[in-house]
């Protein structure tokens, strides 16, 4: 049977048809954009931009990078990080988990794993440039520092050193000691221990108003998460509150805090902090004190004023 070509016509537009809605309904992938091993340096553990930072063993570049000095990382490594990287199997969907470590097999080895797991805890940097500087594929990325986290808490969990714990009254005298030495002119600051602070993490605004509004910091006009910490005149954290809503004020933050200040601070001894936190005292017994700000206005007469000046 022959078809004119009025059929021939209609026979073409229907299929044109059908194809434009086929495609129209065709899911649209987004193209992938991602390293693979021939764009990356091809041994990782003899040349890449990690192996010239972890072979010039300065501290500069180990505590610009990984946030510790050279002393701190042979440490880790020594406390049973190295051990654990290298008697471990790497967990993946096709590896046995009971398996033996092929050491040998690894993109890294364990100061490179250490470096990585460092390296992304103290950047801010996408994981594309970690690619980069280690010369790993994304996947192996994603695997080596999962990989790392879990032997790095086991290990710090496991350091004295690395716990978070408040001092006693000997440490406290000895902090109190240095924080004087180095503000010599300073007056009242007898028995100061230590320092207490905010700081405010901008995180992404949650799709869920419940949890979006709890991390919105109007004095900020922003979405944040709150924590204060509590550090000694070297450096080292006392104590700290992570993670607690954005919205709250500092002072709030701070509540479990203030029960070693009440509890576990002996009479004499407190806090340097600013006016957002409560004195939690007086006299003596203050836990507290917040130093005055050029220009303060106090109240009282100059008399008053006088007698409250050391003579």
């Amino acid at each position: 049977m022959l078809m004119d070509d009025d059929d021939e016509d209609l026979i073409l537009f229907e299929f044109i048809r059908l194809y434009l809605l086929r495609s129209k309904n065709r899911s649209r992938r987004r193209p992938k954009h991602y390293l693979t091993r021939p764009e990356l340096l091809p041994n990782p553990r003899l040349i890449s931009g990690w192996q010239s930072i972890y072979t010039s063993c300065k501290d500069r570049a180990f505590i610009h990078v990984l946030g510790i000095d050279v002393a701190t990382f042979d440490y880790l490594l020594a406390s049973g990080f190295c051990k654990a990287w290298n008697s471990r199997p790497i967990k993946r969907t096709n590896t046995n988990e009971a398996g033996a470590s092929r050491i040998g097999a690894c993109s890294l080895d364990a100061a490179g794993g250490l470096g990585l797991s460092l390296h992304y805890l103290c950047s801010t940097m996408g994981k594309s440039a970690l690619q980069i500087i280690f010369a790993l594929t994304p996947l192996t990325v994603s695997w080596y520092i999962n990989f790392a986290f879990k032997i790095l808490l086991k290990v710090l969990c496991e350091l004295p050193e690395a716990r978070i714990e408040w001092p006693n009254a000997e440490t406290m005298q000895e902090n109190s000691r240095l924080i004087n030495a180095k503000h010599a002119d300073a007056q009242y600051l007898d028995g100061a221990f230590g320092f207490m602070d905010g700081l405010n993490l901008p995180v992404t605004a949650s799709s869920i108003d419940i949890e979006q509004n709890a991390n919105y910091n109007g004095w900020l006009h922003s979405h944040v998460v709150s924590n204060v910490i509590v550090f000694s005149p070297d450096g080292t954290i006392m104590s700290v509150v992570i993670n607690a809503p954005g919205s709250w004020h500092n002072s709030n933050v701070a509540q479990p805090i203030y029960l070693f200040l009440r509890d576990n601070t002996p009479s004499g001894f407190f806090l340097l902090a600013n006016s957002a936190f409560p004195k939690l005292g007086t006299g003596k017994a203050q836990k507290i004190k917040v130093p005055l700000k050029l220009g303060a206005w106090i109240q009282g007469t100059d008399k008053e004023h006088r007698g409250l000046q050391p003579t």
